[in-house]
């Protein structure tokens, strides 16, 4: 009876050893990867819906555009705010994930993506109080009122664009954790780091430069697509692909 405990016994404190020295939350890795497998839907859905209709500085050419794609609108309503919860969700997550290869990185990197998320949720309630405009108002480009809303889309995508900012923020201190933590190739870290200043410089000209260019933007963010993309796959293959593991 003795003999076989203690082999057991010692088992488990090496196995608890390891969990405790390991650089990396192992156990949250799966469910970030899940998170952002949802995201790549939802993510690509909703900006896609409202940059649809939004021509930036053509109010009458978004009031239409709207009129036409109302439903569509109305379910990216829904997909914004499910955008946001998942976010918020994954700040707490990649938190726990990436916290053992530094507390303080990891508490500013979860930081930056709830502020994101905080804007985001906020925007959201603003366009959906300008939908609400819409009850019982004729669709028609020349409506004061369908002109407002059309106003208030194009509005919504420069907060967008400003929240983004906070967002590569929180990418690029990502990176860097994953970096300082030893568990995946450099190549990855830098990606997501370079990925990160993408989104800001991105929003800097748009928000405070009003210089939307969409060539530049796809140029910008190409890096954040193939590292996003990278860090899903690495999340979802877990701990057995790690290095040293």
């Amino acid at each position: 009876m003795t003999t076989t405990t203690h082999p057991i016994s010692g088992s488990v404190n090496t196995t608890t050893e390891e969990r405790n020295s390991s650089p990396i939350n192992w156990g949250y890795s799966r469910i970030n990867g899940l998170f952002y497998v949802v995201l790549f839907v939802i993510g690509m859905f909703s900006p896609l819906v409202i940059e649809s209709i939004v021509t930036r500085g053509e109010t009458a050419t978004t009031a239409q555009n709207l009129i036409d794609n109302l439903q569509l609108f109305e379910i990216s309503l829904v997909t914004w705010f499910a955008i946001a919860v998942i976010d918020i969700a994954i700040s707490v997550t990649l938190y726990r994930l990436v916290e053992p290869s530094g507390r303080t990185t990891a508490l500013l990197m979860a930081s930056f993506r709830v502020g994101y998320s905080v804007i985001l949720g906020i925007l959201v309630f603003g366009l959906v109080d300008s939908y609400r405009s819409l009850d019982g108002v004729a669709l028609v480009t020349n409506s004061p009122v369908i002109g407002s809303v059309a106003t208030d889309l194009e509005g919504f995508l420069n907060g967008f664009q400003f929240a983004l900012m906070f967002f590569g923020v929180h990418l690029s201190l990502l990176g860097v954790a994953l970096i300082r933590s030893g568990v995946v190739s450099k190549l990855l870290g830098g990606i997501l780091t370079i990925a990160g200043v993408g989104y800001i410089v991105d929003g800097w000209l748009a928000v405070f430069y009003g210089a939307h260019n969409d060539d530049l933007s796809i140029a910008l963010l190409t890096p954040a697509l193939i590292g996003e993309l990278a860090l899903t796959v690495w999340l979802l293959r877990g701990r057995r692909k790690a290095k040293n593991s």
